[in-house]
């Protein structure tokens, strides 16, 4: 897709300031929190904002103007193909290399490798990629959410040695805005209804804010800070590098191209989840390493999107 680039302007060039905005909201608000005049309590609010305001009149809008083929139902799988696989090795891994990291620690490390944070891309695919890629990017993170708390969470509730929370489980299922979002605009879209007019410009105001409001929120929620450093590097590389593979593998199994390999892939190498941190509050696991691990990888994806988004979108 030529994204923004169809203005008689170097595609790559252009793309490469459309992200620039982007990561400077992302410093100006971490550099409002360490100068005290907002806190990472703010950050949380807002990202409830987005979540629960934002993201599903932006998931409607875009599945409503794109048209819906095969490959979306491709898509579905990207997200339990990568963290599955993902989550298969370092499991594999734990028998040999990790045998002698404490199961609190594990824990946080095995989320952090398997499941990407695919929301924190949605700013920057919306900005390049339009709503064309805002909607595969939809489909791969609705999965990933469904991924996380069930395998994933499953996974983490055996090592933590206690009994699953179905209802946790459920409730996270329930309580999604953006896959209400996505059902809302399938039901509508199958239907062949037009929604009202004062309708669709209610939501074009409330998906504006989703982009400069989440990089916002995660400059508020950021923490420059490193624990137990040579693990850390170990997680980063695992999430990154297992991703870039088995979303490489997927594609090509697959037959996606185009856009819809671009925005898998990209997706594939996202930064660490915040439910990394969920999970290890819930579990009683290691909350200060699962932090890390998530800081640390949103600090990688901002320095790395110029460049990848000028490579993949």
């Amino acid at each position: 897709m030529a994204g923004r680039g169809g203005r008689g302007l170097p595609p790559g060039a252009c793309r490469l300031t459309d992200t620039l905005p982007l990561i400077i909201v992302f410093v100006a608000s971490y550099a409002a929190k360490r100068a005290g005049l907002l806190r990472s309590d703010d950050g949380g609010a807002l990202l409830r904002v987005v979540f629960y305001l934002g993201y599903p009149p932006l998931i409607f809008l875009s599945i409503l103007r794109v048209d819906v083929d095969a490959s979306f139902l491709r898509l579905c799988l990207v997200a339990p193909v990568v963290i599955g696989a993902s989550l298969l090795v370092v499991l594999l891994l734990r028998r040999s290399l990790l045998r002698h990291i404490d199961r609190r620690t594990f824990g946080p490390f095995l989320a952090g490798a398997a499941v990407m944070n695919t929301g924190f891309l949605l700013p920057f695919v919306e900005r390049t990629a339009g709503p064309e890629g805002v909607a595969r990017l939809v489909i791969i993170d609705t999965f990933v959410g469904v991924t996380a708390f069930s395998v994933v969470y499953a996974a983490l509730v055996g090592i933590g040695h206690e009994r699953a929370d179905p209802g946790f489980v459920l409730r996270k299922l329930v309580q999604s805005g953006p896959l209400w979002g996505l059902v809302a605009a399938v039901v509508v879209k199958l239907a062949g209804v037009t929604p009202p007019v004062v309708i669709m410009d209610s939501f074009e105001v409330a998906a504006r804010i989703v982009g400069t409001t989440l990089l916002m929120a995660l400059g508020l929620k950021f923490e420059l800070r490193v624990r137990r450093p040579r693990l850390l590097l170990l997680s980063l590389a695992l999430r990154f590098g297992l991703g870039a593979v088995f979303g490489a593998i997927f594609i090509r199994l697959a037959g996606l191209d185009g856009i819809d390999a671009r925005v898998a892939m990209f997706a594939s190498i996202a930064p660490i989840a915040y439910s990394a941190i969920t999970f290890a509050e819930m579990e009683r696991l290691d909350v200060r390493f699962a932090a890390s691990q998530v800081s640390m990888g949103i600090l990688i994806a901002i320095a790395a999107s110029p460049l990848t988004v000028q490579l993949l979108l």
